[in-house]
């Protein structure tokens, strides 16, 4: 599957205009326990929504844990499954 990030760019309907931000691409093993860190760098202080697109069987093997590791107490987080 390809996804235009360039439709995420455009005004939403909502009035806003949403950002894709990529910092970091971590390919290791364990490295959704990573997320809390990351989460906490200063570039990320002042975005208060995640949301994590994933199909059902990336759900099961990562997006539990990710749900899990976000801390809940200053990020709304939202999953789709798709």
């Amino acid at each position: 599957m390809k996804v235009d990030v360039n439709k995420f760019l455009k005004p939403c309907s909502c009035g806003r205009k949403h950002e894709i931000i990529v910092d970091d691409i971590i390919i290791e093993s364990g490295a959704v326990s990573r997320l809390p860190e990351i989460l906490a760098r200063d570039a990320y202080k002042n975005f208060q929504n995640i949301v994590m697109i994933c199909d059902e069987n990336t759900y099961e093997a990562a997006g539990k844990t990710v749900e899990r590791l976000v801390p809940r107490n200053h990020i709304n987080n939202c999953t789709t499954i798709f």
